[in-house]
């Protein structure tokens, strides 16, 4: 689905793309984010495709039990791929009990657990499970904002990621909104929403720095291009990738 919390973990280490609202009924998501507003009281701008708030590029219907999306990517480094992703059940999962369940078809078990906050526009990821590897996020999942003004900037509290239980590496991640463009991609010229993600991860006291550039779709929600970049300590750049949107439909509808 593209969704907006994929691998992020794998993604500094593996290559795998993507990008996770807060709170419910059993216990909220920690509440200490910090927020860096450059730009309070944005006004729209006169261009009809500018966006002064990222909200528009969340779309609820991505996160709805029965939902089912169709992606098909190019990409720089990998071979050109199909993604079926559906969100088929809400369950309890970490202790939330309103979390969704979203599965991708494939040979080998891949399962995504989010909340999804429409209020606040906010996307979290509690896990996900890859084969026979689950992947979790502590101690409350990470929580990704869209609720955001152009170049308004959010850091969120240290995150602990575990595999099978043993802690694997520890984030520490931003989510910027730099503003709208519209951009052409093998499936089209669309309206997007520029969201910088940052994620620093911390292994065995070895850090490395991933930058994903995401082009997301206004008012369809999906992934229309990711550019990543991976740095080790140092600057060095580790490898870099593109992916594009080639085609899309959400629930049989073509997203054009």
């Amino acid at each position: 689905m593209n969704k907006f919390a994929v691998c992020i973990a794998l993604a500094l280490l593996n290559g795998c793309g993507g990008s996770g609202g807060s709170g419910n009924g059993n216990s909220p998501v920690d509440d200490g984010n910090t927020n860096t507003d450059e730009t309070e009281n944005v006004a729209p701008p006169n261009s009809p495709n500018q966006y002064a708030n990222s909200s528009v590029c969340v779309n609820p219907t991505l996160y709805q039990v029965g939902t089912k999306v169709i992606t098909a990517h190019s990409s720089d480094n990998f071979p050109d791929h199909t993604d079926i992703d559906e969100v088929t059940e809400q369950l309890t999962y970490e202790g939330y009990a309103d979390a969704l369940k979203i599965e991708t078809e494939g040979d080998d078990v891949d399962n995504l657990y989010v909340l999804f906050d429409d209020a606040n526009k906010t996307i979290t990821t509690l896990g996900q499970q890859l084969g026979s590897d689950i992947y979790s996020y502590k101690p409350n999942g990470l929580a990704l904002d869209y609720d955001l003004n152009v170049s308004e900037e959010r850091s969120y509290p240290t995150i602990t990621v575990e595999l099978n239980g043993e802690e694997q590496d520890i984030l520490d991640v931003t989510h910027r909104y730099s503003g709208s463009e519209t951009i052409t991609v093998p499936a089209g010229t669309f309206d997007t929403c520029v969201m910088i993600l940052e994620i620093v991860a911390t292994t065995d006291g070895e850090e490395r720095t991933g930058t994903f550039t995401q082009y997301v779709g206004v008012g369809n929600g999906l992934m229309i291009r990711e550019e990543l970049e991976s740095k080790d300590a140092s600057g060095n750049i580790l490898w870099t990738d593109v992916e594009e949107l080639v085609s899309a439909t959400i629930n049989g509808a073509p997203v054009r």
